[in-house]
């Protein structure tokens, strides 16, 4: 469901959520390329390539014209400011980063969780599990505020749009 305040309509979770899964399928090749090309440096390395792929992709799509990305585009999403405005590429590199703290956060809380699990011996799909969980904390954030904004959106003041009137 899109709320709409200040002749804005603000992007609801699902379309957000259709556009995130876009996003990763259409990046899928891109990761895997990389992943191919550098399969000698499993680890560390290929976390930062795929991270800088997908940084790449986010802050040169959202602050260009489009004002998103491809899975964004396709349904009809703009990133903006709480306004309407373009959004610097400065704060959509702010936005990505603070969307790698939290989903970073909630990781490390997950691996909190499946270790102490793993010790109990009842450790099923740990991976999975902690997918759904980061997935459902943001969701369940972007339904509790009125502007609709994921945790990675209040710091550099954006917000996602269906529409703008």
């Amino acid at each position: 469901m899109n709320s709409t305040i200040n002749n804005l309509e603000y992007a609801g979770t699902q379309r957000r959520l259709i556009a995130f899964l876009l996003d990763k399928l259409i990046l899928l090749p891109f990761v895997f390329g990389a992943y191919a090309l550098f399969w000698q440096w499993i680890g560390l390395w290929t976390v930062l390539i795929h991270v800088g792929i997908e940084w790449f992709y986010t802050s040169d799509l959202e602050a260009g014209p489009w004002q998103g990305t491809f899975g964004k585009r396709i349904l009809g999403l703009r990133v903006c400011g709480s306004q309407g405005q373009y959004l610097p590429i400065e704060w959509v590199q702010l936005r990505f980063l603070c969307n790698l703290v939290v989903n970073l956060g909630l990781v490390f809380l997950i691996g909190i969780f499946a270790s102490l699990m793993a010790d109990s011996g009842s450790n099923p799909y740990p991976f999975v599990g902690g997918l759904l969980l980061i997935v459902g904390a943001q969701i369940l954030f972007m339904t509790l505020n009125d502007k609709k904004q994921g945790m990675h959106d209040l710091l550099p003041g954006a917000v996602v749009v269906f529409k703008i009137k």
